[in-house]
């Protein structure tokens, strides 16, 4: 699934409100649950992985309906555990 446009700029507006540059993080976002063919509606789910490119510490989210990975991010980069 890809990352909506919202959580990328809310993302990209907490790593410059907390002293860093988008470009300190590299972010891949997988899809997880194949919709099922004929599925009118279907809540995707995913997985975003963040690494910070100078320490290549990467930290997995689930994205989707009802997750806050973003919020989960912010929280982990306050903790230090991207060093």
């Amino acid at each position: 699934m890809p990352v909506l446009s919202s959580e990328h700029s809310d993302f990209r507006n907490l790593v410059q409100r907390l002293g860093h540059e988008e470009t300190d993080f590299v972010i891949v976002a997988e899809s997880e649950d194949p919709v099922p063919a004929g599925a009118v509606t279907y809540p995707e789910h995913g997985t975003v992985t963040i690494r910070c490119v100078k320490t290549q510490v990467e930290r997995a989210y689930r994205t989707g309906m009802g997750t806050h990975w973003v919020g989960e991010f912010e929280q982990d980069l306050l903790q230090n555990k991207f060093r």
